[in-house]
């Protein structure tokens, strides 16, 4: 199992430990502090510029055909059109990744939502996205979310609980040798202000009991 799990424990300033994996991740431009969700480790403050992240490198997200599972707690209040949350996208259109964004700022409405996409190619072979069900999510509250890649299905968990699905024609190979980032991936973006706590990333497609625990209690 290669699984992962960043709490951003602020007694380590210098490096995001991965308390179950390897893949220790690098601080850019970011403040901690603490507690985090149940008092477990700390959280990570993005500033708002394209410098501020947390890189975890090319361990992380080279997802193949396989199933997984990503899922944090977020606090923010950012109000940017788009922005990313995590994932190893570096295409502003189609191309190979994993992507959780949020729309921060939509005039016509939606203000607030997630979108989950994956992606094999530029010609969009297997892409699926997901939007969640839920708005306003941007409002300066602790919220919980999870991402479920099951075959060719995506799925988003909000607040421990199902939010929405979608499939695509195929399953998507995640293969990209890009970085997996908690904060900007794409170069035209900015990091988003807001609070990030207890990162997860796991190699199983997580069922709908498992992460309404997470959420209750981690």
């Amino acid at each position: 199992m290669n699984d992962h799990r960043w709490v951003f424990d602020p007694s380590s300033p210098s490096v995001a430990i991965d308390w179950i994996g390897t893949a220790n991740g690098t601080y850019q431009n970011i403040k901690l502090g603490a507690p985090g969700r149940y008092t477990i480790g700390g959280y990570v403050e993005l500033l708002g510029t394209q410098n501020s992240a947390v890189d975890f490198g090319t361990a992380v997200g080279q997802f193949g055909t396989a199933e997984f599972t990503v899922m944090l707690w977020f606090n923010t209040k950012e109000q940017q059109r788009y922005y990313d949350v995590v994932g190893n996208r570096t295409a502003p259109s189609h191309g190979n990744f994993f992507s959780l964004r949020m729309t921060g700022n939509n005039p016509g409405g939606n203000s607030g939502q997630l979108t989950a996409e994956v992606d094999q190619d530029g010609n969009g072979t297997n892409y699926a996205a997901v939007q969640s069900a839920q708005t306003g999510l941007n409002d300066g509250r602790w919220h919980h979310v999870a991402v479920v890649r099951t075959g060719p299905s995506l799925t988003l968990y909000v607040d421990g609980h199902f939010s929405a699905s979608t499939a695509g024609k195929g399953t998507a190979n995640i293969a990209n040798n890009n970085p997996f980032r908690l904060g900007r991936s794409l170069s035209t973006f900015v990091s988003p202000n807001g609070y990030y706590s207890d990162l997860g990333v796991y190699t199983a497609d997580l069922g709908s009991q498992d992460i309404y625990h997470i959420f209750c209690f981690h």
